[in-house]
């Protein structure tokens, strides 16, 4: 009787701790996810030129020089970024959904997971950035993309409207992109 009640003890303090665990897991990333934006963000981006996993959601960060900036894992949705340069920044899984983007500079940018939904592109330069498995699935790649400088850009895994994902890039022209 000793041993089971024992035993039952063990159980239940296993069951207590590991909801405890997934309590604590989901509640860091609540904040992650719902971190309000903070001035102090800001600040960090404007004094370091680093500020990871920053909420910069919605903030005007138009026309400035943000080359070689760190942002990897940061909130940039519903941000303004028009005419902003970001050439060589790491943008490593940043989220830029409903971002205005038009006339960006993303030379050389490691912009790799980053998120992309219905976001303006209108004249952003991406020539050499590296769009491996980003999320721009509301652009058609035949229609959207004429006229956005594209060249020696990485689209390995990217995920189009229609369904489209890339691939290698093929041998001989086009982009190696097809549907899935």
């Amino acid at each position: 009787m000793s041993r089971l009640l024992h035993n039952a003890e063990y159980e239940l303090f296993h069951f207590k701790f590991k909801k405890q665990i997934q309590t604590a897991v989901l509640m860091l990333c609540l904040n992650f996810i719902y971190k309000p934006v903070f001035a102090g963000d800001i600040d960090q981006l404007i004094s370091t030129r680093s500020c990871i996993a920053c909420n910069l959601s919605g903030s005007d960060l138009s026309n400035q020089q943000w080359s070689r900036v760190n942002l990897k894992w940061s909130n940039l949705s519903g941000a303004k970024l028009d005419g902003a340069n970001f050439s060589g920044a790491n943008l490593l899984g940043v989220d830029f959904s409903g971002a205005s983007l038009k006339n960006t500079i993303f030379k050389g940018a490691i912009m790799e997971g980053a998120i992309l939904l219905k976001t303006d592109l209108t004249s952003a330069q991406l020539a050499g950035a590296d769009l491996r498995w980003a999320n721009i699935s509301h652009l058609d790649i035949d229609i959207d993309l004429e006229f956005i400088d594209l060249i020696g850009v990485n689209l390995l895994g990217a995920t189009f409207k229609n369904g489209i994902r890339c691939g290698k890039a093929p041998n001989r022209g086009g982009w190696g992109c097809a549907t899935e």
